[in-house]
């Protein structure tokens, strides 16, 4: 019998994509009363919260902005209210820490908002001087990455290339918007795999050169 504890990294990235891509598209924004639209990253957090709790069930812990070890670690020289978005690991040690996760949901998004996350994530994932977390996504929805990079300066382009670069555990996610499969609402469908988009340092290098 396989070990619960146990997954390759492909096989969390296949068990996060699935949960992610039954977030239906009520979730990515909602309508208010006065009929404007809201984009509330929390409501889709915990919608995607309960879509991994039912992928990485069994052994594992899904965990909502888990204040995790870092004073355990100083060398990291951050402080503790560094504080991913979700995680996927085992609470009580440092060693089983597989997946985090930071989101960005909101529709008016520039290249600048991702610095920070991005550092974050580099921080977590890396195994000499962080906490070790074998996978760092940046999840994007609501925006276009494309377009953000588009709109950005030289400098910020080589930035966020860069921060992928030294931190190949981490790659950028992208939902720009939700296209749904069959139904799709109120979790009754799933999304259609093309509505999402990964970008990793060399595909962040060539649109930036572009």
């Amino acid at each position: 019998m396989p070990d619960p504890c146990t997954l390759t990294k492909e096989q969390a990235i296949h068990r996060f994509q699935n949960a992610l891509l039954r977030v239906a598209p009520d979730y990515f924004s909602v309508v208010l009363p006065d009929g404007n639209e809201a984009h509330q990253e929390r409501i889709f957090a915990y919608e995607l919260y309960h879509q991994m709790r039912l992928e990485f069930n069994g052994a594992w812990y899904v965990n909502g902005e888990f204040r995790k070890g870092l004073r355990l670690i100083p060398r990291v020289g951050r402080e503790d209210w560094v504080i991913p978005d979700l995680v996927v690991h085992q609470s009580a040690n440092v060693e089983s820490n597989l997946l985090v996760v930071e989101i960005k949901s909101s529709p008016n998004l520039n290249a600048g908002g991702l610095i920070e996350d991005l550092k974050k994530l580099e921080m977590f994932t890396n195994p000499h001087r962080g906490l070790g977390f074998s996978i760092g996504i940046m999840l994007i929805v609501n925006s276009c990455f494309t377009e953000i990079l588009e709109r950005a300066d030289e400098v910020l382009k080589e930035e966020i290339a860069q921060l992928l670069a030294t931190g190949p555990r981490v790659a950028i996610w992208n939902i720009a918007a939700p296209t749904p499969n069959d139904q799709g609402n109120h979790g009754d469908g799933r999304l259609v795999s093309g509505c999402l988009k990964i970008f990793k340092a060399d595909r962040v290098r060539e649109l930036a050169s572009n």
